[in-house]
């Protein structure tokens, strides 16, 4: 295993090919050496280089993660419209104060009034501000407060604690819903009566005593909104039914709104979909019976049946081959929209609302008499 080179020192090759091998036997040729050197350099700087991009990819992660650290925790739940705080506010609460307000307006005015959800949530913000405060000077309210401020309020509209009862029953509200709302209003008034007006001597100073109060509270307050309340959502069960206007195949226009005080059934369906040929004549036999006289005093059921993407020829077709009496409402897509309003997905979808426009039911298929009977209990 020796090569003789011209000109050159004798070299093991065998010491050359294994450095270990010629360390161990105690010779190494300077060209053996050189090599082995320069490789140990090699990896000396590939290992430098792989622990700088490890460094890198780490610092990488954590700067990513900490971001989204910090973007996740500004973000609400969801449902939630806004935050007082770190208090919530969700859409449930919105909807409720909504229907809450309809249902007295309507007892006590006799005329009954919807808010928008913006208006909402704005007095839902000012609301929690106050009570947060008087929270924060110990004020506490019973259920036995809550109740005489809830008595003397209804009689002094000459109504009963039974008109109450009916009044919010027609909303799907009860009396618990109406106390747990009111509980924050009585703590308000406490709180006001006791440390933001004692002592006032005028109306004038009164005034000025609660300005000052609310404009302390707006500039204290952290408040923050999420999204745009009034944006159309997804109808939820328990909710006012999006309004809608369509012209149906006649051209004669309808909206929803114009039913008020009727139950609803809103049903999407399509020319090209079978399963909504198995429940056009089911819908147009509840509606034959119930259309002119309800189970109650009052206007009976009505149907809407939204056409989607379906051709206003085609329609009428199905009209006649089902002797369908009740509107029907081509959506075509891009002009009506309603379809996108109510965030429909498979077809046929059927919305079940009450007297008072509120969603009590969401049923998606075809619907079957039964079902379409014990949804119909739902809103009459």
């Amino acid at each position: 295993n020796v090569e003789i080179r011209r000109g050159q020192r004798a070299v093991d090759q065998q010491a050359a090919l294994h450095p270990a091998a010629g360390a161990k036997a105690g010779r190494r040729a300077p060209e053996a050496e050189a090599a082995w050197g320069g490789v140990r350099v090699k990896r000396r700087v590939k290992l430098q280089q792989k622990i700088l991009a490890g460094v890198l990819v780490l610092a990488a992660l954590v700067v990513a993660a900490f971001f989204a650290l910090s973007w996740w925790s500004t973000q609400p739940p969801a449902g939630v419209l806004a935050r007082v705080n770190g208090e919530n506010i969700t859409v449930q609460e919105v909807d409720r104060e909504i229907l809450l307000n309809r249902a007295l307006t309507a007892l006590l005015t006799g005329d009954e009034q919807t808010l928008s959800r913006s208006a909402t949530v704005e007095s839902l913000i000012d609301r929690r501000m106050r009570a947060q405060d008087a929270a924060r000077a110990g004020i506490k309210v019973s259920d036995a407060d809550i109740d005489a401020f809830v008595q003397t309020l209804i009689t002094r509209n000459g109504k009963t604690m039974d008109d109450l009862d009916t009044a919010l029953k027609g909303y799907g509200l009860t009396r618990a819903d109406l106390y747990a709302d009111q509980r924050d209003v009585v703590a308000i008034n406490s709180y006001i009566g006791l440390k933001v007006v004692a002592g006032a001597t005028s109306d004038d100073e009164r005034s000025q005593l609660m300005n000052d109060w609310i404009t302390q509270l707006q500039q204290t307050s952290k408040v923050e909104r999420f999204g745009t309340p009034d944006e159309p959502t997804a109808p939820r069960v328990g909710a006012t039914a999006p309004d809608f206007k369509l012209r149906d195949i006649n051209d004669k226009i309808y909206a929803l709104s114009d039913f008020h005080g009727r139950p609803v059934i809103v049903n999407f369906w399509a020319t090209w979909c079978e399963p909504c040929r198995s429940e056009l004549p089911t819908i147009q036999a509840a509606y034959a019976r119930l259309q002119k006289e309800g189970p109650q005093p009052g206007p009976g059921l009505e149907v809407l049946g939204v056409a989607v993407d379906s051709d206003p020829s085609i329609v009428s077709s199905f009209q006649r081959e089902f002797g369908l009496q009740f509107p029907l409402l081509p959506d075509m897509a891009g002009q009506g929209g309603v379809k996108d309003l109510y965030r429909v997905g498979p077809i046929p979808t059927s919305f079940f609302i009450d007297r008072q426009g509120i969603v009590r039911a969401v049923k998606i298929g075809a619907l079957q008499e039964q079902d379409l009977t014990e949804d119909l209990k739902l809103i009459q």
